[in-house]
């Protein structure tokens, strides 16, 4: 980005936040592009980090709007934000998605007949639940959601709810 004259630090710090997700956005957009087109091994993984890159500025820029930055480059910012948040959403409904079955595949795995999983995976699970929260507040909401993803949303929550009470009920059993 240029040099920016005649903003608040605040302002600043929002515009290049602003811009470096935009350079994000970018990419996620061609790794995209590329996965459609020829899925190679590691092109679904790249995609993913690329998006959890792009909720994390998303998110930044969004906690950047202060009481310091004016009204014009709040109204700028904003709606870079919400186009950010569409480019997001094209992408991140699919992840959003996957990340939720890979969390209640798993819950289901680690409860079937083989009993033994390492110890914490409930806290695990939920820390990679609450990324996936994340990412949907940057999207905009689980309103902007279809039924189905949400359906594997609310899932995935009671699959590590489920966890998280078995591993507390042994927890108690081995006191």
């Amino acid at each position: 980005m240029s040099q920016i004259h005649g903003v608040t630090s605040a302002e600043r710090q929002a515009l290049l936040v602003l811009n470096a997700a935009y350079e994000v956005a970018a990419g996620l957009d061609a790794r995209r592009q590329a996965l459609a087109k020829r899925p190679r091994p590691g092109h679904r993984q790249a995609l993913m980090e690329a998006a959890e890159r792009l909720v994390n500025l998303i998110m930044l820029a969004a906690q950047r709007m202060s009481d310091d930055v004016g009204p014009d480059v709040r109204e700028h910012v904003e709606g870079k934000l919400g186009e950010l948040r569409d480019r997001l959403l094209a992408t991140g409904t699919g992840l959003v998605a996957d990340r939720a079955d890979q969390i209640t595949r798993r819950v289901q795995d680690v409860t079937g007949p083989r009993t033994e999983y390492p110890l914490g995976l409930a806290a695990k699970l939920a820390v990679v639940l609450s990324g996936i929260e994340q990412a949907v507040e940057a999207m905009g909401g689980a309103h902007h959601l279809d039924d189905e993803v949400k359906a594997k949303l609310a899932e995935a929550r009671q699959a590590v709810s489920r966890l998280q009470a078995v591993e507390a009920e042994r927890e108690l059993e081995e006191l």
